[in-house]
């Protein structure tokens, strides 16, 4: 299992070389929920527990949820907008016109494109999305806005909502007690226990992260250069995914 209190995850103190610094943060993908999984492996249609656990997201932080029908939209490998969402249609009327890509994101930076998203929706997105991860969320790692969303689209008939107290409660346990294993988040309290033993939330959650992402900046003179990169951990290696210099 992985949780905030390894290694990777602590504050690294700034690197001095020569008149430069260099400064290095880690941080696990399993912790953000995966704009990629939402839709099914065929791309012709979403994963509605999936799809629900975005819009739960989109509305703990403020957001519309024609975002995610937007989102659904510049995944799926079809033309027929949703009733929120947009379809290329609706981009080649754009000043600069582009296409729906109607494939898998390659970055988050994409979103962007995406109807709806403006530059406020994206920086209130960012932390808490990704497009590369198992797919299964870190209840060691995710934060307290991740944990919220994970009970949408459950089987419960009436309730069943992980508030911001239970997800405080979530957060407060791991500290003294990280989980060893998913099912452990029924030690929590009894609700949660009911949660993961009658709901489909079982299914989206684990204690591992296997994708990190890894951000390098120096600072020479006043001169910033940035390294972006995301890696899959294998025992003690690292498979590099995606990198960038900005």
């Amino acid at each position: 299992y992985d949780t905030l209190d390894e290694i990777w995850s602590r504050a690294a103190l700034p690197i001095t070389l020569g008149d430069g610094e260099v400064r290095v943060t880690i941080e696990d993908e399993e912790r953000k929920i995966d704009l990629n999984r939402i839709m099914l492996p065929n791309g012709n249609a979403p994963d509605d527990r999936r799809l629900a656990v975005f819009q739960r997201l989109l509305d703990t932080l403020g957001i519309d949820r024609a975002v995610a029908d937007a989102v659904v939209d510049w995944l799926d490998n079809d033309d027929n907008p949703r009733v929120g969402g947009a379809e290329s249609s609706w981009y080649l009327g754009l000043p600069g016109p582009y296409r729906a890509k109607n494939d898998l994101f390659d970055t988050t930076g994409e979103l962007r494109l995406v109807r709806g998203v403006t530059d406020e929706v994206f920086e209130k997105l960012r932390p808490f999305v990704t497009v590369s991860s198992s797919g299964l969320v870190n209840i060691n790692t995710a934060p307290k806005e991740v944990l919220m969303s994970l009970s949408a689209g459950t089987d419960l008939n009436e309730g069943g909502a992980i508030d911001a107290s239970t997800a405080d409660e979530i957060i407060a346990y791991r500290q003294d007690h990280p989980f060893t294993t998913a099912s452990q988040i029924g030690n929590v309290s009894p609700f949660l226990r009911d949660l993961f033993a009658r709901t489909l939330v079982r299914t989206l959650v684990d204690v591992r992260s296997t994708y990190f992402h890894v951000r390098s900046s120096g600072d020479v003179g006043g001169t910033v250069r940035t390294i972006d990169a995301v890696g899959i951990r294998t025992g003690n290696e690292v498979e590099w995914r995606f990198w960038r210099i900005e």
